[in-house]
Formats: C-alpha cells, structure tokens, sequence
C-alpha cells in the first residue's frame, strides 16, 4: 500500500510538472506502468505485507505465499485492462482483480496460512479482510473438490454455501472489526470500538463479499456502498470519526 502511494505521488508529480490534466483513468494507467518497472520491488513489498499480517514466525509460508500468486503477472494483467477499450476497461479491470483474489485465495491455502496465524501479530491490521479471504479459500477447497470428485458445485450452491460460511464466523467477525477499530482508532478507545463492533450491520458485509464472488459489477457497487453506509452510521453511533483517526495516527 505504502509503494502503491508512492508510486502514484510520483505519477501525480510528473503529469503536473508536464502540464498534462490528470485524470483517474490515466493516473491507474501510469501508476501500474511504473509498478511494472519495479516489479521485484512490489513483490517484495507485498511479502512484507504478508509478514506483518502472519508474523515474521511465518516468513517461508509468506515467500510460498508471493512465489504462487506471480503478482508480476497481475501488474502485466492489470495494464492490459487498463488500456482496454473504455466501454469495456470496468470490467477488464474487474476481472484482473477477481482473478488476483481467487490465486490469493488459493495460495492462502496452499502455503499453510490461517486466522490463528495471523493472530501472532501484534498491531491488528486488515483483520476483517484476511478472515473473509481465508473464508474464500476453503470455499474454493471445497469448490475444486466437488469437480474433482464428478460432482461440481452449482452457481446457486456456492453463494449460499458463502453466505452459511460468513454466517457460522459471525464471532470471529465481531472481534475482527474489533481489532481493525482499535488499530484505526487507538487502544484508548476500547469501548468505543467494542460498540463498534457490536452494532455494526454485518449482513452488509457479508453482502459485500458474496456479490463480489458472483461477479456483477453493479451489485458490487450497490453492496459497496451499503457497506460503506453502515460503517460511518456505526461509528458515528459509537463516537468514532475521521478526526480521531487522523489524531491517532499524528501521534
């Protein structure tokens, strides 16, 4: 996140020394072109990343994690979308992602990463996204086992099997918002974020997730925005703001 920033400060920097108007199509366009030229630095920064979600305990599980989701292949993927036709380019992009989160998915799996993993890690971070990623995963697992066995999974069983599986973590939901507040916020606000994470409409994210994985775009953003909606309703309800993050993070 923090070279993808970089990265677009500079492309932001550039155009305007150029006089050229910037404009959000062609900022993505050249920020992934630039990423592109740095690949191995990207690699790199999102091992990282995966270390400090798992904890530097899992480092090998992390270098299994980068070596089988070849994120070079997504930048080249994500540039072509990019450059695709503008009536056509959503989707392209849409695609290039979903497919990203379907080989993280996998490799989740495959390099031996969990939820108890990730809890070695002191600063919560992402908690909610990783859960609903490991979540995905072993929906895959089953998906892959089904076809594998002659018996593959319809497209109305996978929602729901999604949708039962979201539901059965309710919990573990709960404590992981609880954590991404309280990283966010600060550990001064425990009963803040534990209101938080108590009133907090989980149906919009679980919503979320499964529109995601049936790939309309539309929905998507409707069930984007819904979630969005009951993030800044919760928190207000609860006294948490921008503000307060933002002094927390001056601190």
């Amino acid at each position: 996140e923090i070279l993808r920033k970089q990265v677009a400060t500079e492309v932001m920097q550039e155009m305007q020394a150029s006089g050229t108007s910037p404009n959000e199509a062609e900022i993505s366009q050249r920020v992934i072109a630039k990423l592109r030229t740095r690949q191995n630095e990207y690699s790199d920064a999102m091992k990282e990343d995966c270390i400090r979600d798992y904890g530097k305990a899992n480092q090998k599980q992390c270098q299994c994690f980068i070596n089988k989701v070849d994120y070079n292949a997504h930048l080249a993927r994500m540039e072509k979308a990019l450059n695709a036709d503008p009536k056509i380019r959503a989707a392209e992009v849409e695609k290039a992602q979903q497919l990203r989160q379907e080989q993280e998915m996998t490799a989740i799996k495959a390099c031996d990463l969990s939820i108890a993993h990730s809890q070695e890690t002191p600063k919560a971070s992402g908690k909610t996204d990783l859960l609903t990623k490991i979540i995905l995963g072993e929906l895959l697992q089953q998906a892959k086992s089904a076809a594998a066995s002659g018996k593959p999974l319809t497209e109305t069983q996978i929602p729901q099997m999604l949708a039962d599986k979201l539901h059965t973590h309710l919990a573990d939901f709960k404590q992981a918002s609880k954590e991404d507040c309280l990283s966010t916020f600060g550990s001064d606000k425990k009963s803040e974020c534990q209101c938080f994470a108590d009133k907090l409409d989980y149906e919009a994210q679980f919503s979320l997730v499964i529109k995601t994985l049936e790939g309309e775009p539309q929905a998507q953003k409707k069930a984007r925005q819904a979630r969005q909606q009951a993030i800044m309703t919760t928190g207000k309800a609860c006294g948490l703001s921008a503000s307060i993050a933002k002094a927390k993070k001056q601190k």
